[in-house]
């Protein structure tokens, strides 16, 4: 879904708007706190996919397998830490590691 982090503090992210093709990469900074990280995703998102900024969106982490839930899309909004980086979230390994951006 991603491609390897480039080791220079950078890792290339996929997010897709839930239940559309509309998809892209972004660069994140892997040092920002994954509270952070929510709020960046968001900024990057509201720009990229031309999301009307009164639009509420949220991150949702891909990829969870929660019994009852029908598809990845309809998983909990992803709660990021302010004490936790993204390196230390995801123990330095983006390559399978995505987002979606879900209307609220």
């Amino acid at each position: 879904m991603t491609t390897p982090n480039n080791n220079n503090g950078i890792a290339l992210i996929y997010f897709k708007v839930a239940y559309t093709c509309e998809n892209a990469i972004f660069e994140v900074p892997t040092n920002i706190c994954t509270k952070n990280l929510i709020e960046f995703a968001k900024n990057k998102a509201y720009e990229t996919f031309q999301i009307d900024p009164n639009q509420e969106i949220e991150i949702v982490e891909a990829g969870q397998n929660i019994p009852g839930i029908r598809a990845s899309e309809d998983a909990p909004a992803f709660v990021g830490e302010f004490d936790v980086t993204v390196r230390e979230k995801f123990n330095g390994v983006y390559t399978n590691l995505a987002f979606y951006v879900r209307f609220r």
